[in-house]
């Protein structure tokens, strides 16, 4: 008899062990299925597979999960967007904003310190910045870690996106 649950696990045990460069072939069909531009980067799409790999089942599911990678337009959650992008948080998301314009090399410690900065200067705990930048950067307050997101994103992309939460805020 077929077990759907026990195919699922196998799939996503599947998926934890192939290595990401097989992956990111695997998956471009299923991002050109759902409408979106396939990137040609094969990198990009293999750090991106990377945030999720240990958190999907299916491909499909890998691509549902990162819609907000594979566009420009960022749709926020209704009571996400009313709870987290508040004039309070714009003031952080703008120190945020101008803390990761100023690095060069756009990696991942880079990000995590600018991160530091911002906390430190506004007084936050790492929740009260995460959650606005999440809502603003994925339109939802569920995604992978923040940092790795913005890693994911890029320097161009993060940017304009904090930019339109701040106009959405005022």
């Amino acid at each position: 008899m077929f077990n759907p649950e026990k195919f699922l696990w196998v799939n996503s045990h599947y998926l934890k062990s192939k290595p990401l460069a097989e992956l990111a072939e695997a998956v471009k069909p299923y991002i050109a299925a759902k409408g979106y531009p396939v990137p040609e980067d094969n990198r990009w799409i293999e750090k991106m597979i990377k945030i999720f790999q240990e958190r999907v089942k299916t491909l499909v599911e890998l691509v549902d999960m990162g819609h907000y990678f594979f566009t420009d337009e960022v749709t926020y959650n209704e009571k996400a967007a009313k709870k987290f992008l508040t004039p309070a948080a714009g003031t952080a998301i703008s120190r945020l904003a101008d803390e990761l314009s100023a690095i060069d090399d756009f990696t991942q410690p880079k990000i995590e310190a600018a991160f530091a900065n911002t906390l430190n200067q506004c007084g936050l705990k790492l929740g009260e910045l995460a959650q606005p930048v999440r809502v603003a950067l994925t339109g939802s307050s569920v995604s992978p870690g923040i940092h790795e997101v913005i890693d994911v994103l890029g320097k161009q992309r993060t940017l304009a996106r904090l930019q339109k939460a701040l106009a959405f805020i005022a």
